[in-house]
């Protein structure tokens, strides 16, 4: 698969594609709670993952449960691809420097980053 499906344009009944080449220049989502946000990042990610494309997600409130629901639906030949880094769980932690990487386009591996932020 060569394209990304967004949704459906509710006008023509034609699917809304983007294509993966511009996938990497970065995809901003902007849209009132409860618009369907996390749900169109849910299945973008999923789409990458089937296509063997690694994925790294990032959540830092973990209120919406958008970790559960990627692994809930991942399929069953990439489930041995998965590292999970839960930043909450004090008894296995982990450093991880991103910028440490030499060669970010050979990574081939999902990390959710489950944690929470506290101020002060």
């Amino acid at each position: 698969m060569t394209f990304s499906t967004l949704g459906t344009d509710t006008t023509t009944n034609q699917p809304v594609l983007i294509n993966k080449t511009v996938r990497p220049q970065g995809l901003y989502i902007v849209g009132r709670q409860g618009t369907g946000k996390s749900g169109l990042l849910e299945n973008l990610i999923i789409q990458d993952i089937k296509q063997g494309l690694g994925v790294c997600v990032v959540d830092p409130h973990h209120t919406g449960g958008i970790i559960d629901t990627i692994i809930a639906r991942l399929p069953a030949n990439r489930e041995q691809d998965v590292i999970l880094l839960d930043i909450r769980n004090n008894q296995f932690p982990f450093g991880l420097n991103l910028f440490a990487c030499s060669v970010f386009a050979k990574l081939h591996v999902y990390a959710g980053c489950k944690s929470r932020l506290h101020n002060g």
